[in-house]
């Protein structure tokens, strides 16, 4: 299990996530993750509104955060997401949370939520560990 600070460490080397789309992990503990996202002008699609490839990163970013910290190196089997609003917040949040756990399986559900309190998505991810150490 990795601390907070050995997580957001590790992680700064998602440069995607991180760099690009501004994912910050806020926490972390064994199974679980809440990551953010500080919604900026680059996260808006064409009509103004929080553009759902922006959302969908933010939880797959989260579930990234909860199984490799947990397990070891974990990689993504499929994912899937339900939109339900778009956001008149300056934030977004994803919960990570283990929904349940096979021998090199495991199943997560991501809320995800903005700092007015109202429901964005929701995500269901199915992962793979490969039960590697993570490359410190």
């Amino acid at each position: 299990m990795l601390t907070l600070e050995e997580a957001r460490k590790f992680f700064k080397k998602d440069a995607y996530a991180s760099k690009y789309a501004g994912g910050y992990i806020e926490d972390v503990s064994y199974e679980f993750s809440r990551c953010s996202l500080n919604i900026e002008k680059k996260h808006l699609n064409a009509a103004g509104f929080i553009h759902g490839g922006a959302v969908f990163t933010l939880g797959d970013f989260a579930f990234a955060v909860a199984a490799n910290c947990s397990y070891g190196l974990t990689v993504s089997l499929s994912n899937q997401i339900t939109f339900h609003r778009s956001t008149s917040g300056s934030k977004l949040y994803a919960e990570a949370s283990i929904l349940n756990r096979g021998k090199t399986t495991c199943f997560y559900y991501v809320k995800i939520y903005d700092d007015l309190g109202a429901n964005i998505a929701t995500m269901t991810i199915n992962g793979y560990i490969k039960k590697d150490p993570l490359p410190l």
